[in-house]
């Protein structure tokens, strides 16, 4: 069995362009991604963040508001290597 994870950008009423991008893997591959991904978001519960949004991450608002940018876009960089590590193919549209 395959899963995946996707995300869209521009589904606002002024957007021109809608794009969508994700992830599919086994499920096998997304237990270990998984389990490394919650533990990167781990480090950061005391300052409220439970979710990765790359918006927010970059921006420093929502759940990130807390996080220095330091440590946001340290953030971004080893969640892309768990990514890149792993058994999966990006996809998009």
């Amino acid at each position: 069995m395959l899963k995946a994870y996707f995300d869209e950008s521009g589904i606002h009423a002024d957007a021109t362009v809608t794009g969508m991008a994700g992830y599919v893997g086994s499920n096998e591959a997304w237990e270990g991604i998984e389990k490394e991904w919650l533990a990167e978001l781990a480090m950061f519960e005391d300052k409220g963040v439970r979710t990765f949004h790359m918006t927010d991450c970059i921006a420093g608002t929502g759940e990130f508001a807390g996080v220095d940018t330091f440590f946001r876009m340290a953030l971004i960089k080893r969640l892309s290597e768990v990514l890149s590590r792993a058994d999966i193919q990006a996809i998009w549209s």
